[in-house]
């Protein structure tokens, strides 16, 4: 966990104030097709961060739970990012409060490598299956939630630059309270994508 002069910004317009970050630096990988018929990425109703379209920030309150034998990392959440320029470096940061002990960790996977990998393709799945029944069943957050995995470039078959964001949460706090250890509160955090300049190396 670090503080950041990002978070620290962000905490002066939103409450309460975001003061832990954890940041993924990826390349974005080669153009691929997608399929415009169904099932297909929209189908997965993700979350997306977009370059294009400048949805590059998302605030969402996300589960976490305590490691396990069988959820070592925690819990797991699993967004698009989308509109990426291929060999271009993206950051991708996920801010939280500091008042909730939470370890946080990301990662990016091409589409192939989730979809040739079945533990990974079982979590996948098995978020989906709950995105899907949270905004089916409630008005509220269809509202809430912005747009989904709604790819602006899947219409015309065009190759796009695209990648799988894996965000792990573990509970990281111990207390007496018996309600708090037994059902962990969902977490308030702000994940944000970005061109990473590297200050040594040309864009």
């Amino acid at each position: 966990m670090r503080t950041s002069a990002f978070c620290w910004a962000l905490s002066l317009t939103l409450l309460p104030a975001l003061g832990n970050v954890e940041k993924l630096i990826f390349l974005a990988p080669p153009s691929i097709s997608i399929p415009s018929g169904h099932p297909n990425l929209q189908d997965l109703y993700l979350d997306v961060l977009s370059t294009p379209l400048s949805l590059l920030s998302l605030r969402r309150q996300l589960p976490a739970s305590f490691p396990s034998p069988n959820d070592p990392r925690g819990n797991e959440t699993w967004l698009l990012l989308e509109g990426l320029e291929v060999g271009r470096r993206y950051e991708v940061r996920i801010c939280w409060v500091a008042t909730q002990p939470t370890s946080f960790l990301l990662d990016t996977f091409q589409l192939g490598e989730v979809f040739d990998n079945p533990s990974l393709i079982s979590s996948l799945a098995a978020y989906s299956e709950k995105r899907q029944d949270t905004i089916f069943n409630s008005k509220q957050d269809v509202v809430q939630s912005g747009r989904t995995s709604e790819l602006s470039t899947t219409s015309d078959g065009a190759p796009i630059s695209t990648l799988l964001l894996r965000v792990s949460a573990a509970a990281d706090y111990f207390t007496t309270n018996t309600a708090l250890m037994q059902n962990v509160p969902l977490v308030e955090v702000d994940i944000s994508e970005k061109i990473h300049h590297h200050p040594d190396l040309p864009d």
